[in-house]
């Protein structure tokens, strides 16, 4: 298999021969060659690309259903954890910070399908200790950079394929800053569709002109099993692992046009230099900017014995006095939210959520029944935490 007819330097395709060829033997130079920094992208991203030309032509029927069985089986309740999947994603985002920079991770879902990047560091490539090089092990099933958990993009060892679960179509645009790559593929039934292969490697001319260091996943074509969660649904998975991180973060999230900024910022305090404590005090400060009026207009119940998940106030028609048919429409305002009813006798005419203000009506809690203990859930939150970290 040659590695330029597919755009990548004709002697990346010898050095993985002599990698297989020395899999069992750490000294041999070759290991040294492709860990330079301006090889290590390139063998990453051919073995990649190696493996999908491999399973293009020899992917087996069934194996769709074998990931649908293996996940529904490690699932208590046999759903698939889309939410864990992407949560996936931004912990291995978190995970390639360099020197503590400042990290960018960008969520836009629609209904297309998702997008997911971040500018932290680029994949390596292979060593002794992972033959595979990371991009190919993150797509391998039963590959894994983790012990005991899930695997790089995946989970259950399931690899990178897992996501045919709830896409049919995935394109890899990644860059190093000084390389870029394009690896896409679509799933066909059980196995792959040859003629959608998209591999651009280093050297093709789509990918001559310099670029940022980006990684970059796009999934296209939801299938039946693609089900997003909520807005607020992803932010609580993620807020927590950013929480005590020791570098700054920007997540931005733009679900079905409902958008979240997250910043999270980092002070050192202190630096004690007692040997046998040799630790930093740092502050983090996090801010959370639920920036649609989408999430404006939703609430939370503070009682104890209500799960706090947020729910909207969806006013009655003041012609029919029913909101089953009640629908929000555009409004110019971000405080006021104008509503019509779509029952046929109702006329379609505008009305106001809260006449009297944003603040005049206040929902019942679906769970309890109540509105004593419902707050309008803040636009706006910041939080603030002390902390130590081991240098």
């Amino acid at each position: 298999m040659n590695s330029e007819d597919y755009g990548w330097k004709p002697e990346v395709s010898q050095w993985y021969d002599q990698a297989l060829e020395n899999r069992n033997n750490p000294d041999a130079n070759i290991w040294t060659i492709i860990q330079r920094p301006e090889n290590s992208f390139q063998t990453a991203s051919w073995w990649l690309a190696r493996k999908i030309i491999q399973d293009a032509s020899t992917f087996e029927l069934g194996y769709r259903n074998q990931i649908r069985h293996l996940v529904s089986r490690e699932e208590a309740q046999g759903s698939f954890p889309f939410t864990q999947y992407i949560r996936e994603l931004c912990q291995n985002a978190l995970d390639s910070v360099m020197n503590d920079e400042h990290l960018t991770i960008e969520l836009i879902i629609d209904d297309s399908g998702m997008v997911f990047s971040h500018d932290g560091r680029s994949f390596k490539g292979p060593t002794p200790t992972s033959p595979e090089g990371e991009m190919a092990s993150l797509y391998a099933p039963g590959m894994t950079t983790k012990r005991g958990s899930f695997n790089s993009e995946g989970r259950f060892g399931i690899g990178f394929k897992g996501w045919m679960l709830f896409f049919e179509g995935i394109k890899h645009e990644h860059s190093d800053g000084n390389q870029k790559i394009q690896i896409g593929y679509r799933f066909e039934g059980d196995g792959y569709n040859q003629e959608t292969l998209h591999l651009k490697g280093t050297e093709a001319p789509e990918n001559s002109e310099p670029s940022i260091r980006k990684t970059s996943f796009r999934f296209s074509e939801p299938t039946d099993e693609f089900k997003h969660p909520s807005i607020e649904e992803i932010v609580d998975e993620w807020l927590p692992m950013i929480r005590f991180a020791h570098h700054g973060v920007t997540i931005k999230i733009n679900l079905m046009g409902d958008e979240v900024e997250i910043i999270h910022e980092v002070n050192t305090l202190e630096t004690l230099e007692n040997p046998a404590i040799n630790q930093e005090i740092f502050e983090s400060f996090t801010k959370t900017d639920l920036a649609s009026t989408i999430s404006l207009n939703k609430f939370i119940c503070t009682y104890e014995s209500c799960e706090p998940i947020p729910f909207e106030l969806i006013p009655d028609c003041p012609e029919c006095g029913d909101n089953s048919d009640v629908e929000r429409i555009p409004c110019d305002d971000d405080l006021l939210f104008q509503y019509c009813c779509t029952y046929d006798d109702c006329g379609d005419v505008p009305f106001s959520a809260a006449p009297d203000g944003p603040d005049s009506l206040v929902p019942d809690c679906p769970e309890c029944g109540d509105s004593n203990d419902v707050i309008r859930k803040e636009r706006i939150t910041e939080e603030r935490i002390m902390a130590f970290d081991h240098k």
